[in-house]
């Protein structure tokens, strides 16, 4: 099967993913853009706090 532009963008199923798709998370690279965007903001937020305090 092809893989279109977009799904080869997202995380790769591993062979157990593909073996029990029950498993298999469609959400995985949207968690993963979320974690990432979270963690860049904590970050960009207490350089801030950080900044301006000492």
């Amino acid at each position: 099967m092809k893989k279109k532009f977009y799904h080869k963008l997202g995380p790769v199923p591993t062979e157990e993913d593909l073996k029990n798709p029950k498993k298999l998370n469609p959400n995985k690279a949207r968690n993963t853009v979320i974690i990432w965007y979270s963690f860049v903001a904590i970050s960009i937020i207490l350089y801030f706090v950080v900044t301006k305090l000492f």
